[in-house]
């Protein structure tokens, strides 16, 4: 069942992924606090499949697949879509165009979307997940 979920993952994220444009300069890490990560870089496809990692990165349009739990991860930059399959994360994102979440207990924030709407498209096909628009004085998970 699990590689079904992730196949069909990775097939959602390659429908809707912009491969003009979107994958011509590969991610960056500027901090990382966990000293063996799981996190594979490639030109289409950010993965983070390790657990209780902090980190911030830089993207530039890159797709993320997020599959580790009790993370907190940073993103700078634009992310094309993000796929959430661990559980108990937290992601703050400057800015997406579509979040997807298949399972529990995450906490995602954004700040812009490059989607015509301002907004981004968002499937939530796990429980109790928080998505929101990150204003100037939202508190983080935990502070409230």
């Amino acid at each position: 069942m699990k590689k079904i979920i992730i196949y069909f993952t990775i097939a959602f994220i390659g429908i809707h992924s912009n491969y003009g444009q979107a994958f011509s300069t590969p991610p960056t890490v500027s901090k990382e606090k966990s000293t063996s990560s799981k996190v594979t870089k490639t030109e289409k496809i950010y993965k983070i499949e390790q657990s209780n990692l902090e980190q911030e990165i830089v993207l530039n349009e890159q797709d993320v697949l997020l599959s580790g739990s009790d993370n907190k991860i940073h993103i700078k930059g634009t992310v094309a879509n993000i796929t959430i399959t661990g559980k108990n994360n937290e992601v703050d994102l400057e800015s997406v165009n579509s979040i997807l979440l298949s399972s529990d207990f995450n906490f995602v924030s954004w700040q812009t979307s490059t989607n015509k709407s301002g907004k981004p498209i968002v499937t939530d096909k796990g429980g109790y997940n928080n998505v929101g628009k990150k204003s100037a004085n939202s508190l983080q998970k935990g502070e409230n």
